[in-house]
């Protein structure tokens, strides 16, 4: 499972009701694409001293072969024809089909569920988690690594800086129980630092939530 799929499922309850608003969720998986396209070594950060880019530009691996995961190619495909270099401002401009696109292929593999209804003749449309496992496996991992300080894999650790960087952390790892926000906070903070794309998804939303605070 892509971590845009994990990430899409922890937004998703299993009530279906988002934890994030539609545009915020385009650029959390967007962010997410861009998370694992850079744990495959397919994407990184320019350093001091390049000629070819910038110091903290986002630039494409042309020596690695292509992933072959068709929205993974996509990805890198928006990357590298992009006219944004920083990864935050290539996030803002996210669009609504990268989260179709996770969704559809969530659906396809019979784990989410499009259902559509009425209530009093109004019609009624969410999303549901219909085969749990996939979504308990991942919070069992992300309890263990944020809860009990065990070592993160590098998919789970970045799953966890981008629950930090879309403000979900605790809503996610509640679930029904008594936590304590702050030093939970505190722990998925630290993967967030670790990981440039989840600091990249994090910018990307302040951004977008100032501007539409301001109503521009």
């Amino acid at each position: 499972m892509l971590l845009a799929e994990s990430l899409l499922l922890c937004i998703y309850p299993d009530e279906g009701r988002p934890l994030l608003v539609a545009t915020a969720v385009d650029v959390a998986v967007a962010g997410a694409v861009m998370a694992e396209l850079a744990l495959s070594g397919h994407v990184r950060l320019g350093e001091k001293g390049e000629t070819s880019v910038k110091k903290g530009k986002i630039t494409v691996n042309t020596d690695l072969a292509p992933p072959t995961d068709p929205l993974l190619v996509r990805g890198l495909e928006f990357i590298a024809t992009s006219h944004w270099k920083t990864p935050s401002s290539v996030l803002q401009v996210a669009q609504s089909d990268w989260r179709q696109a996770v969704r559809s292929r969530l659906v396809a593999a019979e784990i989410l569920s499009d259902q559509r209804g009425s209530i009093l003749g109004i019609p009624t449309h969410h999303w549901r988690v219909i085969d749990t496992r996939p979504r308990t496996e991942l919070l069992d991992r992300l309890d263990a690594v944020l809860f009990n300080g065990a070592t993160a894999d590098p998919e789970t650790a970045t799953l966890a800086g981008l629950l930090y960087a879309t403000g979900i952390t605790v809503p996610v790892m509640k679930r029904g129980r008594l936590v304590e926000a702050k030093p939970l906070k505190l722990a998925a903070k630290a993967y967030c630092e670790q990981s440039w794309p989840a600091t990249a998804t994090l910018t990307a939303l302040q951004v977008l939530r100032a501007a539409a605070a301001s109503g521009g």
